[in-house]
């Protein structure tokens, strides 16, 4: 006897209702990627090498390992301040001090190990709060923290913020506007609102749907222009990231 089999239709839909909300989800994320190359002083790449990132404020470390090519990737790396280090056999160790990784930004940091050994150390300070050249061609505008606790908010509403963005302006072309905002070009209801890469967006108003207190929010990003493909169709994005402790 041939076995038959009979499917749900509503079951099949679900199934592929989450199937592509966890590739969504897998796209978008507010963690952030340092990535680039380990050389010599003769500019050869340094396959094997160990690459440490540790952030300051909580101590947690991620490590990485050069590929054959010498290239690291450092992902996912939760948004704040790290000390960066390279080491290799037989050369000094390389450490990058105050090193910003805001939320969903990618930065190219190469490394250049001398002779020497391992125990000596050649440290490198770069300014925390120093502009960051990105590998994107989105405009692109990060709202930090010390921004949030002491710029003036009324009713504490984090969306006032997004107005410090590059590009961005009050909707004026509608009187139901509710507060929206429309950038470079964008109108307000192709705005999209992320909260640790999950959608939150308010269709009414065109605004985020989930009240958030400014308390836990620990940054936010505006993507606008051309934005990456792993955001989808909206032409501007609000991704915002919570600090460990309110997770």
């Amino acid at each position: 006897m041939v076995p038959r089999f009979r499917f749900d239709q509503r079951a099949v839909h679900l199934a592929l209702a989450v199937f592509l909300l966890a590739i969504q989800m897998s796209g978008q994320t507010t963690a952030g990627r340092v990535s680039g190359d380990v050389l010599d002083s003769s500019g050869a790449l340094v396959p094997g090498a160990k690459v440490v990132a540790r952030n300051i404020d909580t101590g947690v470390e991620q490590t990485a390992e050069t590929s054959g090519n010498g290239s690291y990737v450092l992902f996912p790396l939760s948004p704040g301040v790290y000390n960066i280090t390279a080491e290799a056999g037989g050369f000094r160790t390389e450490r990058l001090d105050n090193v910003r990784v805001d939320v969903a930004t990618e930065l190219t940091r190469d490394f250049h190990l001398t002779l020497g050994a391992t125990k000596q150390e050649v440290t490198v300070i770069s300014a925390a709060n120093a502009p960051m050249l990105t590998e994107s061609i989105s405009v692109e505008s990060t709202i930090i923290r010390e921004q949030i606790e002491s710029l003036p908010l009324n009713g504490r509403d984090f969306n006032q913020l997004v107005l410090l963005s590059a590009g961005v302006v009050p909707n004026i072309y509608s009187g139901y506007g509710f507060g929206a905002m429309a950038s470079n070009g964008n109108r307000e209801y192709g705005n999209d609102y992320l909260l640790d890469g999950v959608p939150n967006n308010s269709v009414y108003q065109n605004l985020s749907g989930a009240d958030v207190s400014v308390d836990v929010i620990r940054e936010f990003k505006v993507t606008s222009g051309t934005a990456p493909a792993e955001y989808g169709q909206a032409g501007t994005h609000v991704c915002r990231d919570f600090p460990p402790s309110a997770r």
